[in-house]
């Protein structure tokens, strides 16, 4: 496991392109920034959240991201390379 940082998400990541559904709330990775976050939106705009990239696990064709614990189910976000 290693730290997020604005240089891997450039070497490493591909900025989604389209919005991630499961079980009726939306996922998107946004690596832009010097911060990296997961938004999670739901069915209204009440619903939707934003967590904080804090480190990446690398496996052979997915990195893992930890997030926060918040108590909520999204902790740990599957990203697939291209």
């Amino acid at each position: 496991m290693q730290p997020y940082t604005p240089d891997f998400a450039r070497a490493k990541l591909t900025p989604h392109t389209k919005e991630i559904p499961i079980n009726g709330f939306t996922y998107r990775a946004e690596i832009s920034g010097n911060t990296g976050y997961v938004v999670e939106k739901g069915k209204s705009p009440s619903e939707s959240k934003q967590y904080k990239i804090d480190h990446v696990l690398a496996e052979r064709t997915v990195y893992y991201f930890s997030l926060p614990s918040t108590g909520d189910a999204c902790r740990h976000c599957p990203w697939l390379m291209m």
